[in-house]
């Protein structure tokens, strides 16, 4: 069923077409080794639904895909500034807001061409070389440790050099 044949949200009243078919849900793991969100499983589910009840990826350009982030951090960032100024905001609405944030994030690195787990761990990694953090991020199993003990109980210690891309 197409997106412009559902009844307008709010106003089933005046629906005057067909009952739209019972949604089928499909659930799909998208958590990593240790829980979590994976974000090359949630890539890969993000865009099949872009593409199936949105439209094409490509049909949008990056600068399209930035200014749809921006009004989603802009809604967040709305939120924010009435919680700060005193207003009663539901948290559970500051979270969807961060979620939007991070599916629209995704869909833009996706149309650029940036896979954003590896490129969020080299930056990661980078800062941190730089400010002396004595801890790195790998993708890999066999490098994810950590120079500092707790930080992953079931992975070995690694060396800043076991992080470098």
């Amino acid at each position: 069923m197409n997106t412009n044949q559902l009844p307008p949200l709010g106003d089933n009243d005046s629906w005057t077409g067909p009952d739209p078919e019972p949604l089928q849900i499909i659930p799909t793991l998208v958590v990593g080794e240790h829980g979590g969100l994976d974000l090359n499983l949630f890539r890969l589910e993000n865009l099949q639904r872009c593409e199936a009840v949105f439209h094409e990826l490509d049909s949008w350009s990056p600068t399209d895909w930035a200014c749809a982030l921006a009004g989603e951090v802009g809604e967040l960032c709305n939120l924010l500034k009435k919680q700060r100024r005193g207003d009663q905001v539901d948290s559970n609405e500051i979270a969807k807001e961060i979620a939007d944030v991070l599916t629209y994030l995704d869909l833009l690195a996706s149309r650029c061409g940036v896979n954003l787990s590896e490129s969020t761990v080299a930056k990661f990694n980078e800062v941190s070389l730089r400010r002396g953090y004595e801890r790195m991020m790998s993708l890999s199993p066999n490098l994810h440790r950590s120079t500092t003990p707790r930080a992953c109980p079931t992975c070995p210690p690694a060396t800043a050099q076991d992080a470098t891309p």
